[in-house]
C-alpha cells in the first residue's frame, strides 16, 4: 500500500522542514505530552504506554505519515497493526512506556509473535526515544528476519 504523507498545517513539510523533521517534531511533542500527562494524572499503576500508543497513532501515523485511520488496528498482543489496501496486516509496532529500557525477554516475546501474521513485512519496537525496525518475511509461518535497523 502506498500512502502519501499528510502533514498537519503547523508542521507542513517544506524545504526548511522536510518530512523527516515533521516526524521528529511529532515525536518530540508526543514524548513531551506523555511526560506532562504523567505529572498531572500520575495515578499509581497507570503507565504512559497507552497514552504514548494513542498519540503515536493519531499524531504521527495518521496526521504526519497519512496512514488511513480505518487501516490501523490497536490491540493487545499486537499493539498497533497497519493494514494494506486489502486489509492485510503489513506493519506492526510494539510500544513500550517512553524511555523504558526493555529486557531481552520483552524483545524475544515480541519477535516470537511476529509469525502470527504471514503478511507482515515490517515490525517496529519502540519506547519513543529508541526505535528498532525489523524487515521480516513469514508467509509460511516460519519467521525470517531480513534486516535489523
Amino acid at each position: 500500500m502506498e500512502v502519501s504523507p499528510v502533514v498537519p498545517k503547523d508542521e507542513q513539510a517544506t524545504e526548511e522542514a522536510p518530512l523527516g523533521q515533521a516526524i521528529l517534531n511529532a515525536l518530540q511533542t508526543i514524548l513531551r505530552r506523555c511526560e506532562e500527562a504523567g505529572e498531572r494524572v500520575g495515578f499509581p499503576g497507570e503507565g504512559r504506554e497507552r497514552s504514548f500508543r494513542a498519540w503515536l497513532v493519531s499524531d504521527l501515523l495518521c496526521a504526519v505519515l497519512g496512514w488511513p485511520a480505518e487501516k490501523i488496528v490497536v490491540g493487545e498482543r499486537f499493539d498497533v497493526l497497519l493494514q494494506d489496501a486489502d486489509g492485510f496486516p503489513v506493519v506492526t509496532i510494539e510500544t513500550k512506556t517512553p524511555y523504558h529500557q526493555s529486557s531481552k525477554s520483552e524483545r524475544e516475546q515480541f519477535e516470537e509473535r511476529l509469525s502470527g501474521y504471514g503478511t507482515l513485512r515490517t515490525a517496529v519496537f519502540t519506547n519513543g526515544s529508541e526505535w528498532e525496525r525489523l524487515d521480516i518475511w513469514s508467509p509460511t509461518g516460519d519467521l525470517e528476519i531480513l534486516g535489523r535497523f
